[in-house]
Parts: C-alpha cells; sequence; structure tokens
C-alpha cells in the first residue's frame, strides 16, 4: 500500500484502534536516557526477551551487527557507546562533560547523529561511526533532540524548539539552516521517518498521540493523522510502526490497524528500535 492510500486508510480508521487517551507526559519521557538500567532484545512478536548491554537509546547499524547506545560512565556523565549485536563489551565513542544521547545512524553506516548538552543545552551532533570529527549540527538557545536520519542520508530530522513550542525539523547532515515541517500548537516530537522517506510519523507531547505525516514535493509534511495513543515511534523496515503506551511496547500498521502489544512487564520499557532484517526489536528498560 502506498504512503498516499496509508494517509487516506489511517483517517477512516484513527478511532477503531485507540483507547482513553493517557495523559501526556510532562517531559520526554524514558525514551531519553533518564532512568535507564539496560537494553533488551526480543523477538518481533515480544517473545525471547533477553539482556544485551546497560544503557538506553538503542540504535542498530544498518547492516545489523552493531547497536549504538546511551552509556553511563558512573560517574554523572552519559556517552555514545557501540556494542556487538551478539553481546561483548561496549566501544566509547563519545567522553564529554554532559549527556550525550539518542544516537541514531546514516543509512550507509559511515556516521552517527546524536543529541548532547556537552556545550550548555541539547543540541544535534554528527559524528564518524567510530567517534572521530564530532561536529555541532546546531546552535539554538533551546533544547533540540532526537535526531533520525532519512532513509537516502540527505537530511536528518529532530525536534526543537522553546519549551510548549517544540516542532519537527530538517536539517542537512552537514549543518547549516533549518526547516520546520511540522508546527502544530504545544510540544511535537520523536520524528521518525517512513522506509521509502516519504512519510514521518512523530509524537504529539500535548495530547498524547502519535500523528503521520506525508512528505509532499517541496519538503512540507502534509496533513497529518493519527495512528495511535502513545510516543517514540519507529518504523519496521516494513508496515508496521513501533511505540510506547503506558510503559509498554506496541507495534501497529501505519493505517492504525493491527495493534499489538509486545510487554507487559512491572518496570518500565522506554525508547526500543526495529533491526534492519526487521525480525528482533531493541528495546531499554527502566527501574520500576
Amino acid at each position: 500500500m502506498s504512503l498516499g492510500r496509508v494517509a487516506i486508510a489511517v483517517m477512516l480508521a484513527a478511532t477503531a484502534c485507540s483507547w482513553p487517551a493517557q495523559a501526556p507526559p510532562a517531559q520526554a519521557p524514558p525514551a531519553d536516557f533518564g532512568s535507564a538500567v539496560g537494553i533488551f532484545l526480543m523477538d518481533r512478536d515480544g517473545a525471547g526477551v533477553r539482556e544485551l548491554v546497560a544503557g538506553g537509546n538503542p540504535a542498530w547499524s544498518p547492516d545489523g551487527s552493531l547497536l549504538a547506545f546511551a552509556g553511563s560512565d558512573g560517574v554523572g556523565n552519559v556517552d555514545v557507546y557501540v556494542v556487538d549485536a551478539q553481546g561483548g563489551g561496549g566501544v566509547r565513542l563519545t567522553n564529554a562533560l554532559g549527556h550525550d544521547s539518542v544516537p541514531t545512524w546514516s543509512p550507509d553506516g559511515d556516521r552517527i547523529a546524536f543529541m548532547s548538552d556537552r556545550d550548555g543545552n541539547d543540541e544535534i551532533y554528527a559524528m564518524n561511526s567510530d567517534g572521530s570529527e564530532q561536529t555541532r549540527l546546531t546552535d539554538t538557545p533551546w533544547s533540540d533532540a532526537h535526531p533520525t536520519w532519512s532513509p537516502d542520508g540527505s537530511r536528518i530530522a529532530f525536534d526543537g524548539g522553546p519549551p510548549g513550542e517544540h516542532d519537527i525539523y530538517l536539517i542537512d547532515p552537514q549543518g547549516g539552516s533549518r526547516n520546520a515541517i511540522v508546527t502544530r500548537p504545544g510540544d511535537q516530537w520523536f520524528p521518525a521517518w517512513s522506509p521509502d522517506g516519504r512519510g514521518i510519523a512523530y509524537g504529539d507531547a500535548t495530547d498524547g498521540r502519535i500523528y503521520l505525516g506525508i512528505l509532499d514535493p517541496h519538503g512540507s509534511l502534509g496533513l497529518s493523522v493519527t495512528i495511535a495513543d502513545g510516543y517514540a515511534p519507529r518504523w519496521s523496515p516494513g508496515q508496521r510502526i513501533l511505540f510506547l503506551h503506558g510503559g509498554d511496547l506496541f507495534s501497529v500498521r501505519p493505517t492504525g490497524l493491527h495493534m499489538k502489544r509486545l510487554t507487559t512487564t512491572p518496570e518500565e520499557e522506554g525508547a526500543a528500535d526495529w533491526a534492519p532484517g526487521g525480525a528482533v526489536i531493541a528495546f531499554a528498560r527502566v527501574a520500576a
């Protein structure tokens, strides 16, 4: 199904899959590093849960062999690490005072974008995948967060703006001017590209829902339609979207139909990412 047809189907089905809306979180929830205590892997249906490494914000490399993640050094700093997807010790890529987190790989695997408050407030940075050439891409008086690379590698989507006015932006991977593509009232966050690069799902912190918009030929995000109540969406390699609701992980089709609950635990789940092959999900878990 094309994304244009998906958008129409979503409008027709949006109310069929939703439950009473949860109270929107007042600030970025555990999809940021927060109190994450470990990264786990599970099968796409929620079975076979196993712990991989201590940390949060997992992000798969394009070939599925590595996971980038945010890890604590034990003295108050959080940095970006990579670890083999089969387990083992993590390799530290950043080493700055403060918090470096929410890594995301370029489609060719050569670069990693991330957010960092090393210069006083959260900004978007990028570096080579070995940690070299760390470069700041944004420079604003407010928080810029949750970067994610477009499937063709030409743009990075992120959220930013003053409190209560967070919007979704696009920026060139080398930096430069930013282009606002979502300017709804309130806070929008956690953009997630569709595999074909034509659509972006994102969370609305004001009403606690996930929306899907379609990019037009001029680079603007068209009419956004509701697909679920939740936040922190992430697309699978196929036609499913992973998201958080009420501390658990769910997946749903872009039409808003065929929702599946993947976790039911006393702990709270955090940020998650689908492996390139679509068979495995990496996710963070935080303390109960």
